[in-house]
């Protein structure tokens, strides 16, 4: 896609959006915990700001989700960009999405509409050997689009 026509979003907008400040999201990129993607727009030099895409939008959502639930902010990265890529690769029509982690594994699970998580639960975490995050990406994202939406870029 091209980069010019994608809209973005300033810091501002995407720390509202998944729930963390500017500052979190400062971090992890001085850090280099976390990595802009070409549809993004990184800050060029003092008080420019960086410009986020849905998708890294998205990525964010995922990570601050993992990182409040104990994953450190590098294995909350890993874990995002393998949830989205799989997504992309299989995309989902109805039903919600979560993704289990465990140590260095991440599982995307669909639960078809109308099955209640807590039937499923026990099939998630053996999947991953008990697993020890799971977020409700369904709700993520849900939360995320509601800020973007209203936003004009």
């Amino acid at each position: 896609m091209n980069p010019q026509i994608v809209p973005r979003y300033p810091t501002s907008v995407a720390a509202k959006a998944v729930g963390e400040s500017r500052t979190v999201l400062d971090h992890w990129c001085a850090r280099r915990v976390f990595r802009m993607e070409p549809n993004d727009e990184d800050a060029a030099g003092h008080g420019r700001p960086r410009r986020w895409s849905r998708r890294t939008i998205q990525k964010l959502g995922i990570m601050s989700a993992l990182t409040a639930i104990g994953l450190t902010p590098a294995r909350a990265h890993s874990a995002s960009e393998f949830a989205l890529r799989e997504m992309e690769r299989c995309p989902v029509e109805g039903g919600r999405m979560y993704l289990a982690v465990q140590g260095s594994k991440s599982r995307l699970f669909i639960l078809p509409q109308g099955q209640n998580f807590e039937d499923a639960f026990n099939e998630i975490s053996d999947g991953v050997g008990s697993a020890a995050a799971i977020v409700d990406l369904t709700r993520t994202f849900s939360k995320i689009d509601s800020v973007l939406d209203t936003m004009k870029d």
